[in-house]
C-alpha cells in the first residue's frame, strides 16, 4: 500500500491504478471501529497479527494517538505540558510521568515499545508529487502501519483531522454528529414534543401537568430511557391521556 500525505495541510492520498485518490476513511478509522465493535476477525484481516491480547497491545497506541487528535491534541500539546516539569523540579516531574503510565507518552519515548514496533515496517520518503504539492511518501503492508502513519504523522506535524470520536458510542466518524447519537436524538426530540402536546392540548388537570413537567425535566437532565417511557405510558394511563404514540417510542426505543 502507498500513501501521500502532504506537508502542506495533512491531506492523505493513496496510490490506486496510476493515479493518487484522496483517502475518504482513513484505515486507523476502520480498524479501532473494528476493535470498538469487537469484530476480533476484521481486526486480524486488518493487522495480519492473530489474538486479541495481540492486537490490542499494538493498537493501543494508535487509539491513543487518534482519540488525541480527534481532540484537537497533538505534540505539541504535549511539549507544553512537559514544560511544566522542568528537570529541576525532580518530584513533581516523575509524579507527573507516573500519571502518565500508560498514556501516548509512555510509547513516544520507547518505555512500551509496542509503536515502535509497528513503526518499523513504515517506510517514509519525502516526496514531490504532480500539482506542486510535498510530503511523505508512505509505503505500508497492511492497515495497521498505514493506521499508524495516519496517527503518528499528524500528531507530529500538527495536522488536523478530519474525523472525529463519541465518547458515548466508543465510534470514530466524519461529520458534525455521530450517526449512532442520531437515531436517539430524534427520539428525545420526539418524546418532548409529545409532552408538549400533552400538556398544552389533552389535559387540565394540574396534577398531570406537573408529572409532565417532571418527566421533561428528567429526561433533558439524564436522557431518554425505556424506565422513562414505561413511567410516562402509566401517567397517561392514570389521566386518560393518548398513550399509542409513547408505546411506539417504546417499541422503536426497544429494538
Amino acid at each position: 500500500m502507498q500513501l501521500f500525505f502532504q506537508t502542506k495541510n495533512g491531506k492523505e492520498y493513496s496510490f490506486e491504478g496510476d493515479a493518487w485518490k484522496p483517502v475518504k476513511e482513513a484505515y486507523a478509522v476502520k480498524l479501532l471501529n473494528a476493535v470498538f465493535k469487537e469484530d476480533l476477525q476484521a481486526v486480524e484481516g486488518y493487522t495480519g497479527v492473530v489474538g486479541e491480547e495481540e492486537n490490542i497491545r499494538l493498537i493501543w497506541p494508535i487509539m491513543l494517538l487518534a482519540r488525541d487528535l480527534a481532540a484537537k491534541r497533538t505534540a505539541k500539546a504535549l511539549e507544553e505540558e512537559i514544560a511544566y516539569y522542568p528537570v529541576w523540579k525532580k518530584n513533581l516531574r516523575e509524579k507527573w510521568l507516573k500519571q502518565r503510565k500508560g498514556e501516548i507518552l509512555y510509547y513516544l519515548n520507547g518505555e512500551n515499545p509496542a509503536l515502535w514496533e509497528t513503526w518499523k515496517g513504515v517506510e517514509v520518503f519525502p516526496f514531490y508529487a504532480k500539482g506542486n504539492r510535498i510530503g511523505w511518501f508512505v509505503e505500508v503492508r497492511n492497515e495497521l502501519e498505514a493506521a499508524a502513519a495516519e496517527t503518528v504523522l499528524p500528531y507530529i506535524h500538527g495536522w488536523k483531522v478530519p474525523f472525529r470520536v463519541c465518547v458515548n458510542h466508543l465510534h470514530f466518524y466524519y461529520g458534525k454528529e455521530c450517526p449512532l447519537c442520531l437515531p436517539g436524538k430524534k427520539l428525545k426530540a420526539d418524546f418532548l414534543n409529545l409532552l408538549r402536546v400533552h400538556k398544552s392540548r389533552e389535559t387540565k388537570v394540574n396534577e398531570a401537568r406537573m408529572e409532565i413537567d417532571t418527566i421533561r425535566k428528567r429526561v433533558n437532565t439524564r436522557g431518554l430511557s425505556v424506565g422513562v417511557l414505561k413511567e410516562y405510558k402509566k401517567i397517561c394511563e392514570n389521566y386518560g391521556l393518548p398513550t399509542k404514540k409513547v408505546e411506539n417510542l417504546l417499541k422503536i426505543f426497544q429494538r
